[in-house]
């Protein structure tokens, strides 16, 4: 967007704005898009102008510069792109989102570069070798999708042997529901032969004849088998308070225009962490926390009603749901 200062008269000399009634910014030039059903049939919008963070109004330019636009209001020229609601999130982990922006990048476009095994495997080398990664005993990547991948599969231990023999190495799933991990990883996780599947997992086995008694470990683990992977990779993660991984997750959901993130399944722990950032930087979006019950409530008073008013973060912008 072009910042452009305003002045105190438009180009037919009308009377701009008075101090007190100028919007703090309006946005023109462009596609605004405002999710009204109305849209289709109203002439489209023009321009919006915003004042003290409320949208007052949405309509014709000449309206917004005539009626709201004063010597300090910031003009933004679009310059032909789109201006859209801000997102809501139904579904996240903001404490997630600020850990995936510290591990090794293993997206596929556009969000990543990973496009085969061997780069999967380069990336992890390279984490390795960062300030995070040389302090941390796993060497972990987040963000791979098997469907992605020019070999159409997860990564196996083998490959992830050849990342490192020294190291537990896991590369977790874009879905944060399973996961990949090295040979010295099962044998931290004590995942062998012997072991059998948990309730509510799938420890994936090599093809061929049963190694008895369940199948020789692969190295792909689902749901409950991968979650003890996870917890001890990224408890061992030389990171600043858990704080600032909610305060990175904020900044990233708020960079990709989303307007309330949310915590789903917020333990206690994270609901001070959420406070705690709140108080060491204000959130720019809403946040929800939908805690999770049996960590907040005693199983007496789970069946009641329940107004957590201790658990919402410092900042206004933060609230259980």
């Amino acid at each position: 967007m072009n910042d452009q200062p305003a002045g105190t008269t438009n180009d037919s000399g009308a009377r701009l704005a008075a101090p007190c009634d100028e919007a703090d910014v309006i946005f023109h030039g462009g596609e605004i898009v405002t999710a009204a059903d109305s849209q289709e049939s109203d002439p489209r919008p023009e321009a919006v102008a915003v004042k003290d963070g409320v949208i007052v109004h949405v309509g014709g330019h000449q309206e917004a510069v005539d009626r709201w636009q004063g010597p300090r209001t910031q003009v933004r020229d679009l310059a032909g792109r789109a201006l859209l609601p801000g997102f809501i999130d139904a579904h996240g982990h903001l404490g997630g989102i600020g850990l995936q922006a510290t591990l090794a990048n293993l997206l596929a476009a556009p969000d990543g570069d990973v496009t085969d095994i061997a780069s999967l495997q380069d990336k992890l080398r390279a984490w390795a070798k960062s300030p995070v990664g040389a302090s941390s005993k796993w060497i972990i990547g987040f963000g791979h999708d098997d469907a992605m991948l020019a070999e159409g599969r997860h990564p196996t231990r083998e490959d992830l042997d050849e990342v490192s023999t020294t190291r537990p190495v896991p590369a977790i799933h874009q879905s944060f529901h399973l996961g990949a991990v090295n040979s010295r990883g099962l044998r931290e996780l004590g995942c062998t032969r012997a072991t059998a599947d948990p309730d509510g997992g799938v420890i994936r086995r090599r093809p061929g004849p049963i190694a008895r008694p369940f199948g020789e470990p692969n190295g792909v683990l689902e749901e409950t088998a991968f979650n003890p992977a996870s917890e001890k990779a990224t408890a061992g993660l030389p990171l600043t308070p858990l704080a600032a991984l909610f305060g990175k997750g904020v900044a990233s959901a708020a960079s990709f225009g989303f307007t309330t993130g949310q915590e789903g399944g917020a333990t206690l722990k994270n609901l001070k962490a959420l406070r705690d950032a709140a108080a060491l930087v204000p959130f720019k979006i809403d946040v929800v926390a939908y805690a999770r019950a049996a960590d907040v409530i005693s199983p007496a008073d789970q069946a009641g009603p329940w107004r957590p008013q201790a658990c919402r973060p410092a900042d206004a912008h933060g609230r259980p749901g």
